[in-house]
């Protein structure tokens, strides 16, 4: 029901299709080296990026076959 109210709504949602990294607390202070001082972080983000993108091609599949039944 959230979904398809904001559907309703026709509002036109950015994509972002670059990196997250490099992070900045401040204007000039970037978190260069983040993860080579901490290579556990590293591998969770990207298993958390990967989860994130596959999840991502599952739900538009299954718009895409909702979408193609409903006719």
């Amino acid at each position: 029901m959230y979904i398809d109210a904001l559907k309703k709504q026709n509002i036109k949602w950015p994509t972002k299709y670059d990196d997250m990294f490099p992070y900045a607390s401040y204007s000039a202070q970037y978190w260069t080296g983040y993860f080579t001082s901490r290579p556990n972080d590293k591998g969770y983000m990207r298993h958390a990026s990967h989860v994130l993108h596959t999840t991502s091609k599952i739900f538009s599949l299954a718009a895409i076959n909702l979408k193609t039944t409903e006719k």
